[in-house]
């Protein structure tokens, strides 16, 4: 399960280190169907209905899971679901805590479905209260790649909002047309396009973004 902006990366990763060309799968109103060998599941497609059941997974790697935090979310619902039907997991992410101890408590849980949620926040509270990462060790690893010692360099660039763009932020502030519901989505849709230069210009409209690279857009 990867965002979608990062199809193709892992596509050429699969190639490099597994030696074979993965399957793009797709999840559509409750149903997946999976093919022989690695699959790829784009993250935005765990939307609709939920899975009554599910394929068999051997191994399920969810890629930017920070993006599940919220148990409440559909998509967190459906996930969960995901790993239930799974033998293995592996979940990656690079902020586990963005909000609260309960982003973690969420992806530990996610990892281990067959336990009950308060367990996991008995365990995680256990482990930051007493500051006691030896807890967590068993089930959580931190990776950290070596570098040639380059620093990494983000340009700014300021940027004329679209009026596409600008009625798209308005609309999340007119209270009597919105719900907070759709206003939630407007806001992770939003996020979701600052994941990449590529979302961000099928997003933006913007044709800058294909030529700045690795920056960072101020409005």
């Amino acid at each position: 399960v990867i965002p979608p902006a990062l199809t193709e990366k892992w596509i050429q990763e699969c190639e490099k280190w597994c030696n074979q060309t993965p399957s793009v799968c797709h999840y559509s109103q409750g149903s997946l169907v999976l093919n022989k060998g690695i699959n790829l599941l784009s993250a935005g497609s765990l939307q609709g209905v939920m899975p009554p059941t599910l394929p068999e997974i051997d191994l399920l790697v969810v890629d930017e899971a920070h993006h599940f935090r919220n148990p409440e979310t559909q998509a967190s619902k459906i996930l969960l679901k995901f790993c239930l039907s799974s033998n293995h997991r592996v979940l990656l992410t690079a902020t586990p805590l963005q909000n609260s101890s309960q982003d973690l408590v969420t992806i530990i849980h996610l990892l281990l479905p067959t336990l009950r949620r308060s367990t996991v926040h008995a365990i995680i509270a256990e482990s930051l209260g007493k500051n006691d990462v030896s807890l967590l060790q068993p089930i959580v690893t931190r990776c950290v790649p070596e570098t040639s010692g380059a620093k990494r360099v983000i340009e700014d660039h300021q940027v004329e909002m679209s009026e596409a763009e600008r009625n798209y932020v308005f609309d999340m502030f007119r209270t009597d047309t919105s719900s907070s519901g759709s206003q939630l989505a407007k806001i992770t849709k939003m996020k979701m396009a600052a994941s990449s230069i590529a979302m961000l210009r099928n997003f933006t409209g913007h044709q800058f973004a294909a030529e700045i690279g690795d920056s960072k857009v101020e409005y």
